[in-house]
């Protein structure tokens, strides 16, 4: 189980998570001041394909910027699903996310505006 608060930076200022709810199969953590909300659901389960069982971990993180008299409101969502066979060593389902993440960040803005 993780600490009852997480911190993240986005665009070089730091925010910290309260824990709201936790249970056996995830977590719901938030953030909110008068300009913007984040929410953070993390949730295990299995699941089966083709009579293999799967656990898949999934993280969402919703970032919202309240809107302003001369400003739209802002939403912007990110996923992630990590998903291993059931007995695969945990660890190299983090290695193989760790190198996944790295190739992300060197791809920088151009997948958000949409190159492929």
């Amino acid at each position: 189980m993780f600490t009852n608060t997480l911190s993240i930076t986005i665009s070089g200022t730091a925010y910290t998570l309260l824990r709201q709810n936790q249970d056996n199969f995830g977590s719901v953590y938030r953030y909110r001041d008068g300009i913007r909300k984040l929410e953070m659901k993390i949730r295990h389960s299995t699941d089966s394909a083709q009579g293999k069982v799967f656990n898949r971990h999934n993280v969402v993180l919703e970032h919202v910027v309240f809107a302003t008299p001369t400003a739209l409101e802002e939403v912007m969502t990110s996923t992630v699903t990590l998903r291993e066979r059931d007995g695969v060593d945990p660890a190299k389902l983090l290695a193989t996310w760790v190198g996944f993440n790295t190739l992300l960040l060197t791809l920088d803005d151009t997948l958000v505006v949409g190159d492929n």
